[in-house]
């Protein structure tokens, strides 16, 4: 059903109030609790990056003036909206998982990636700021890992949350406790090993679009190499710590497809093994 009216937003003409309206709506699935809610969210964000709208721009009220690319502005609007759920997290990670629960905005991001033709970009402008935005994520999703990755890497039973990570869950007021009282461990586990999912997923998109254009250490396109390496320390870590099956087996197979990557060229393979055996 949701791809069907997937296909249906691509090929109406909605005006732009209509985009606006569906774009709005995407930004509530993107920060539900429900999974479902999310995935629907992720879906619906390709098809409004499949409308070619020239006021896109304007109708998500990003206010700089030069013109971008529709799956730039959408990645770097749905960015801004992690960030703030981030900053909630840092604070209280329970009420994180009540009212952003991080995972949702990800999985919009990976969708979008998905559908990126990192080969039309040829412009220096252009690739310039998908260097700075990735970066950024790269930054924000290792934030995110340090926060959440405690969770699934807990030798307690699934739902139980350690008395040692009280701390990352905020200080909480009177006030603020049957609120926090309705979000179970289970649930916070649940936020946690699907946030950490979508990161995984997130670093092997970002491998299979930028590892192909790095010709050494100074000159790539997207990612750098040392970026690269960020990323494997980050498969390495959930490797050997993750205790929750589901954060593993998607740490695992993200970091196959990087290895297939790197093996299919050869000095840079040689390069990041390098940085290996530093």
């Amino acid at each position: 059903m949701i791809k069907k009216n997937a296909h249906y937003c691509v090929a109406s003409n909605y005006d732009d109030l209509r985009i606006g309206i569906l774009f709005n709506r995407i930004l509530q699935l993107l920060s539900s609790t429900q999974p479902p809610e999310t995935a629907s969210g992720a879906t619906l964000v390709q098809c409004i990056a499949k409308i070619n709208n020239k006021n896109l721009q304007q109708i998500i009220n990003y206010d700089n003036q030069q013109s971008y690319d529709q799956i730039y502005l959408l990645i770097n609007h749905i960015t801004k909206r992690l960030d703030n759920e981030v900053e909630q997290a840092k604070i209280n990670l329970f009420q994180a998982a009540k009212n952003g629960p991080m995972y949702g905005c990800l999985s919009g991001i990976n969708a979008l990636l998905t559908i990126m033709h990192d080969d039309k970009y040829e412009n220096e402008q252009e690739i310039n700021q998908w260097k700075i935005l990735f970066d950024h994520l790269i930054k924000l999703c290792l934030e995110i890992a340090s926060l959440t990755g405690p969770i699934v890497s807990s030798s307690s039973p699934e739902g139980m949350m350690p008395m040692e990570l009280t701390e990352i869950c905020g200080k909480d007021d009177d006030d603020d406790e049957n609120s926090n009282g309705q979000i179970t461990s289970q649930m916070l586990l649940v936020c946690c090993w699907r946030t950490i999912k979508e990161i995984s997923l997130l670093f092997s998109r970002l491998g299979q679009i930028g590892i192909k254009y790095i010709q050494n250490e100074n000159q790539y396109r997207f990612i750098s190499l040392k970026q690269v390496h960020i990323i494997c320390d980050y498969y390495m870590e959930q490797l050997l710590k993750s205790r929750h099956c589901g954060a593993y087996e998607l740490a695992y197979t993200g970091f196959l497809i990087i290895c297939e990557q790197l093996w299919r060229f050869t000095e840079i393979f040689n390069c990041i093994y390098f940085f290996f055996e530093l």
